[in-house]
Order: C-alpha cells, then structure tokens, then sequence
C-alpha cells in the first residue's frame, strides 16, 4: 500500500503525506562515534531499535522515528516506531513531530508498519529514505475521532493477538524439548536398571575424517560424497545424508586421511559446530570436523545418535578449547555410552522415533499457527486503512 485513490476512501477521509501532517526535526539528531560514547541512562536510538544508552539526551517528548538508512522499508518490517521520554537520535532515523490537531502518531506508524515503501527507497550500494521522499510518502487520513477509534481497536485486537502468539510460541518450545525430555528420563531408567557402559572405541570403529589438497584439482569434482559440517542440518537434528555441496576422487580419497565410511555410519561433527548427526544412506567421506562411527554387532546405529543427541552437551564440554570448541578424536573414543540389549537398544528408538514424529508434526501445526496470527495483523491493519474496522 504506497497511495490511496482520493475516490476509494471513506466519506470524510482525506489522501495526504507526511509533509502536510507532520515536522520533521532531522536538523537536531546527532551522531556519536563508538569511542565517544559513555555508557547512561538514555536511549541512543538508530534506524531500528535502542543500538546504546548514553548519559545525555536531545529529545524529551514522543516522537515517530523512520529508519533513513540501515533499516528495511518492505510490509512489515516495522519501518516506524514511536519514541518517548529523554532520548537521543543518530543519523540514521528521521525525526517526526506529528500535528496533533491532524494525526494521531500510531496511526501512521500503524501505516508504515502494513505499506511496501520500495518506490521511496534511493540508491543502490546503500538503500536510503531520504528526506525527501520520506516528506512525500502519501497515507489516508480519517478525522482525528475516527483515528482514534480505530487505533483503539487495532490497540485490543493486537493485544488478543499478542497472548495468543506468545502462548503458540511457549508450546512450540515445549514442542522442540519433548524428545529431550523423553531421552533423559529413558537414560536415567537405564542407569537405574543397571544398564552397562562402554567406550564408543569398544562397541565403533571411530573413524576422524580428511580434506584433500585443496590447490590439486584432480582430487576435487569427483563422484564420492565428501561432507563437511554445513552439509548437515542444525544442531538438534537427526538427518539422513547421501549427498555433499562438495565431492572428491578416489586419487583425492586415496591422497588424504579422508575414510570412505560405509553404508550406515553414524557422522558425528566435532569440531566449531559439535554435534550435528547424521547417519550415512550411501558410502561417503567426510572431513576433519567430524568424528565417525561404524557400529559393532552390538550396537544399532540409529540409537547410537539417539544417544549422541542426549549426551551432546556432555561431550561437547570435553574439548580444550574456549576459542575454537574441538573434541579430539581420542576423548570420543574414551566417552561411555550405556549400552543394553539390541531388543533394548531398539525400544528406545521406537519410543524415541514415534515422540520425534509427534513433535515434528506438532511443531509444524505450530509453525502454521503461528504465521496465520501474524499474517493476521497485516490483515487487520490493510482493513483499517481501507475504512473496513
């Protein structure tokens, strides 16, 4: 919504701009470099948000305040915000003073927050609202009674839509930790049934991983799966893998401490992102950031990650480093698991795998839930503009 059309508003209504409805005091912000500034009790605010708080202040009155520079300027992207009490304004937000007598301040912020201001954005190395176009940006304006109507009413109906979005957005974290939930009270029975603990060198051949030399283009763009831990889902995930952004050739397989993993390995990232997992669904390689396993007679792979999933935190803890987090090889190997029956080891994964689905689906009703209340928000607003609230 850039413009109305003069004869598809209300009766009553008026097309105007920011310039005829509003004084703007760019002339009084004031940038402070980093190294200027100290830190205090009011506000240093930028295109977007509070970026600082310092110990002096330019304004004391509430203001509207739109991103110029550094900010988005596209449905929804909270272009205009309101500011009030003693703060301080960089160059990066224009400053406006709305005419009371004309405009009530959410009204146009509640505009700025549901329009597309693409046409008013300038240039290309940086995007910018300048004074210019920001002056003539154009909005419907009901009488000041009626603005106030319908911004109490957008005021209530956002505030339904606020508990309810909190409240999907409580469950959805308690969607995200029932697996995590459900493996700690399964590992804490285990170990009150007794259940025995090895060494993953005792029950895996733990295999670390490789990278070819990068500068010998015959060892690169081959057809062996070569993974590195981006291929990989986020941390928290169980994936199935067969394939790499990057792939190498047997003479680069053959010429570096790179292994190819059979069918079925378990790949386990050890290294800056420690603990994504994966269990191979063809033969693969992968590099130096993962630690991998190829599980004995007595151990079935999908508990394994299972387990590496539960006791991740634990290992992660184990590496050396504060700067660059790695867990060595050597202290994998060394790490106990428990380790039951196989008919026990796979109850777990049932259980485990049947709660994995019913959090991925309740998750994902969440999810749509929750992009409905915020699309709900665009709604209202676009009806309020139109006169229809």
């Amino acid at each position: 919504m850039n413009s109305v059309e003069a004869n598809t508003l209300p009766k009553g209504w008026v097309d105007t701009t920011i310039e005829a409805t509003c004084e703007v005091l760019d002339r009084l912000r004031k940038p402070i470099s980093q190294k200027d500034r100290k830190s205090g009790e009011y506000p240093y605010y930028g295109a977007t948000k509070i970026v600082d708080y310092i110990n002096d202040y330019i304004f004391d009155e509430r203001l509207v305040l739109v991103g110029e520079d550094g900010a988005k300027w596209e449905r929804g992207d909270k272009t205009g915000f309101i500011a009030e009490g003693k703060y301080w304004v960089n160059n990066h937000a224009h400053v406006l003073r709305v005419d009371k007598n004309l405009l009530i301040d959410k009204w146009l912020v509640n505009f700025l927050d549901v329009s597309d201001l693409s046409d008013y954005i300038t240039g290309t190395t940086v995007p910018k609202l300048n004074q210019a176009k920001l002056k003539s940006i154009n909005f419907p304006l009901p009488p000041l009674e009626e603005q106030k109507r319908i911004v109490a009413k957008i005021d209530t109906l956002f505030a339904k839509i606020d508990k309810a979005i909190s409240l999907t957005e409580e469950s959805l974290v308690q969607a995200k930790n029932l697996l995590p939930s459900v493996l700690k009270e399964v590992f804490e029975k285990g170990k009150a049934d007794g259940w025995e603990e090895k060494k993953l060198e005792e029950v895996c051949d733990v295999i670390g991983g490789g990278t070819p030399k990068t500068k010998i283009s015959e060892y690169w763009d081959g057809e062996i799966v070569w993974l590195s831990p981006i291929d990989l889902p986020p941390i928290g995930e169980i994936s199935i893998v067969s394939d790499s952004r990057k792939k190498i050739t047997d003479i680069g397989l053959k010429k570096s401490s790179a292994k190819l993993l059979p069918k079925g390995s378990v790949v386990y990232s050890t290294r800056a992102s420690i603990g994504k997992i994966a269990i191979a669904e063809i033969p693969l390689s992968t590099n130096q950031g993962f630690t991998n396993f190829i599980c004995g007679e007595g151990l079935n792979n999908r508990y394994l990650c299972f387990c590496l999933k539960h006791f991740n935190k634990t290992i992660e803890n184990l590496s050396n480093s504060t700067t660059f987090k790695e867990v060595s090889k050597s202290a994998v190997k060394e790490f106990e698991i428990p380790v039951p029956s196989i008919d026990s080891q796979m109850k777990v994964v049932k259980i485990a795998d049947d709660v994995l689905l019913k959090s991925k689906q309740t998750q994902s009703k969440l999810e749509e839930q929750l992009a409905y209340l915020k699309q709900l928000k665009s709604s209202i607003l676009s009806k309020a503009f139109k006169g229809e609230l």
